[in-house]
Parts: structure tokens; C-alpha cells; sequence
């Protein structure tokens, strides 16, 4: 006695993709998926704001003044703390 089963490739990728489907729900309704979902979030946030900060301090010849004068400031009192 021979039993045959013949099955397709799109068979074969359709149950494949509703498992993947069902894990992905699975996964993603509990407590851990929440916390890694906020930590990328978080993190993604990061980076833009850091980004956002150093083109406008880059673009912005107030905030270069500012910032070297501000430098210059604190290197002078150093300078003067010591030399008494």
C-alpha cells in the first residue's frame, strides 16, 4: 500500500504565513511586547531629538556665540582661581 500527499508550494506558504500570523497575536498581546515596543519607541524618539538639537545648533550663530563665549567664561575663571 503507497499513500501519496501531494503538496504545493502556495499550499505549503499559506500555512506557513497563518502560523507566523498566529504567533506575531501570540506574542504581541502580553506585557513584554508592550515594554519592547515602548523601549524602541523610546529610543527612536532619542536619536530624532538628538538629531533635531544638533542641525539647529549647527545652523544657529546665536547658539555658536553662546556656547564659545560661555566657554571662554568658564576657562577665565579657572585661569584666575589659579593664578591666586
Amino acid at each position: 500500500m503507497k499513500i501519496e500527499i501531494e503538496i504545493t508550494e502556495e499550499e505549503m506558504r499559506s500555512v506557513v504565513q497563518n502560523r507566523v500570523s498566529q504567533s506575531i497575536i501570540e506574542n504581541s498581546q502580553g506585557y513584554q511586547f508592550n515594554e519592547i515596543v515602548s523601549e524602541l519607541v523610546r529610543n527612536a524618539l532619542q536619536k530624532e531629538v538628538r538629531f533635531l538639537i544638533s542641525q539647529m545648533v549647527e545652523n544657529s550663530e546665536d547658539i555658536k556665540k553662546r556656547v564659545t563665549s560661555e566657554i571662554e567664561s568658564r576657562i577665565r575663571k579657572h585661569v584666575i582661581s589659579i593664578m591666586k
